[in-house]
């Protein structure tokens, strides 16, 4: 063997511990789920999970009883990873029917509480935004937050939502019972 096949030998070898590294290095920080991505950053989280599709999923989520946050997870090559969690403090719930109290995660989401889906309409960008009762948790669960009857609502863009209008509609009259503007 000459020195130039030594040397490439010896290059391929390198290149080969420093992917073999970088491969056990995703193994360690990969799940085969999303919620058990979630519950390795704090297994103490109360998931709503709003769609598992592909590789991406999102999830809400209540830590300790007084934050709303979300979650957007992607799949990688070796599973999924836990992601960047925002939070914000959940407030006074008797504030929830009315918009001011939505949260937003990345520029691309925004979502909030209120307090009955079924009378309730939240319109985005003058698209009915997603909903999710909060009576799928465990009714305990529920109880402790003080959520009894609440729903989540979600309004997902592809873009970055630069500012626009949320309405909050009244499902028997038609009426609008409130509305936000989103600041750009």
């Amino acid at each position: 063997m000459n020195k130039k096949q030594m040397m490439f030998m010896i290059g391929l070898f390198v290149i080969a511990i420093v992917i073999g590294g970088f491969m056990y290095d995703e193994y360690q920080q990969s799940y085969p789920e999303p919620q058990q991505a979630l519950f390795a950053t704090d297994p103490n989280l109360i998931l709503i999970p709003a769609y598992k599709i592909g590789n991406e999923a999102l999830f809400f989520l209540f830590k300790e009883g007084k934050h709303l946050g979300a979650a957007q997870l992607k799949k990688g090559l070796l599973g999924w990873k836990p992601p960047m969690i925002t939070y914000s403090p959940l407030g006074d719930v008797d504030a929830y029917d009315k918009l001011s109290g939505y949260q937003g995660y990345g520029g691309h989401l925004i979502y909030g509480l209120i307090p009955d889906g079924t009378r309730y309409e939240v319109i985005v960008e003058e698209e009915p935004a997603g909903l999710l009762p909060l009576a799928m948790l465990p009714e305990d669960e529920v109880e402790e937050l003080g959520l009894e009857g609440f729903y989540l609502w979600y309004y997902e863009s592809g873009d970055t939502i630069r500012g626009g209008t949320i309405y909050l509609r009244d499902l028997n009259t038609g009426k609008i019972v409130d509305e936000y503007t989103i600041s750009k």
